[in-house]
């Protein structure tokens, strides 16, 4: 029996989870909800979804879905899930999952106290890219403790709400969340976080800052991002992740010689002493899919959510950390 999905939210992101549905097994979308009844209509016929909503309230009660897939932006997840959660919906939810801890815990409770899924779409937890790095890693590449190394910058994400600091909480968190919760994946927990911020634009949140978080086995993480560049215009960005025995290069660059990959395959290639190249290759894959079959799965019994509700909040813990730090220009200790 497939289980029945309502679409919360449905702006850019809630469109890229609507694509991948046709490709999950044993789901279907039966609803949309959205404010902007128009733009619910049209994702609704573009998809053949039988129910619109212009309210999560109303949705909730309608008794047309057995779970929500929650695509608002953050500043509205934790009233949406918890009311999803308290009618007894399974619920999965876009990151960030919250812009205070406390709306994270109320997600948490919600979910706990109905018996139902909380899981949050940390996307990058099911993209073979992101499993390479982490694999190179593991099998000692370049050796460790590592220093990953990351740049970003651009004009930034178009609606207002991104760049409020009580809303969107700026690039980050919103950006840099993926950051933080796939350190965690390879590094453990974070330790303590120092970072200096600024804002480039006429905006409440830091749109631009530098961040180093260190974690429990000596790795670190520098991220320097920005959402405040005039628009056309983008960094030179890229990561890199230097260790004792080498780099883990994201993608082959062109000095290295990197052997040739299957049809739908790419790599990434740790350079060790000597320029010896050991590539790490794997199938190109469509991680939104991946994860929302992980969450029908997990409504299922087949597996547990990944990540859950407590695991996304000790990412988010991270980014409120940085932006602490930011914001007071003092090391904050997790």
């Amino acid at each position: 029996m497939s289980l029945r999905i309502g679409l919360v939210g449905a702006g850019g992101i809630g469109a890229h989870h609507a694509a991948r549905y046709s490709e999950v097994e044993n789901a279907q979308l039966t609803a949309v909800v959205d404010i902007d009844t128009e733009r619910a209509n049209a994702l609704a016929k573009e998809y053949g979804i039988e129910n619109v909503y212009a309210s999560v309230d109303e949705a909730v009660a309608s008794g047309t879905f057995d779970a929500v897939d929650i695509c608002l932006p953050t500043w509205l997840h934790a009233d949406a899930a918890v009311a999803a959660a308290k009618a007894g919906k399974h619920v999965l939810c876009e990151k960030p999952m919250a812009t205070t801890l406390e709306e994270g815990d109320q997600m948490i409770q919600a979910a706990r106290q109905a018996g139902v899924v909380l899981m949050i779409a940390q996307c990058r937890r099911y993209d073979n890219f992101w499993g390479a790095v982490r694999d190179a890693l593991a099998d000692g590449a370049i050796g460790g403790p590592v220093v990953w190394r990351d740049v970003s910058g651009s004009n930034g994400p178009g609606p207002a709400w991104f760049y409020d600091r009580h809303k969107g909480l700026g690039p980050l968190v919103d950006g840099a969340i993926h950051n933080y919760d796939f350190a965690r994946t390879m590094f453990g927990e974070a330790t303590s976080v120092y970072a200096t911020g600024r804002s480039f634009k006429d905006v409440t949140a830091v749109d631009t800052g530098i961040a180093v978080i260190r974690f429990e086995r000596g790795d670190e993480l520098q991220l320097t991002w920005s959402w405040g560049l005039p628009k056309g215009v983008r960094a030179n960005g890229g990561h890199d992740i230097l260790g004792p025995k080498g780099v883990l290069f994201f993608a082959p660059p062109a000095f290295v010689k990197a052997p040739e990959c299957p049809e739908g395959h790419r790599q990434v290639v740790a350079v060790r002493e000597g320029g010896e190249v050991v590539p790490y290759q794997y199938k190109v894959n469509d991680m939104y899919r991946e994860e929302i079959q992980a969450f029908v799965d997990s409504v299922a019994g087949k597996r547990e959510a990944y990540p859950d509700g407590e695991d996304a909040k000790r990412s988010l813990a991270i980014g409120m950390a940085v932006l602490e730090s930011a914001e007071s220009g003092k090391l904050v200790h997790l």
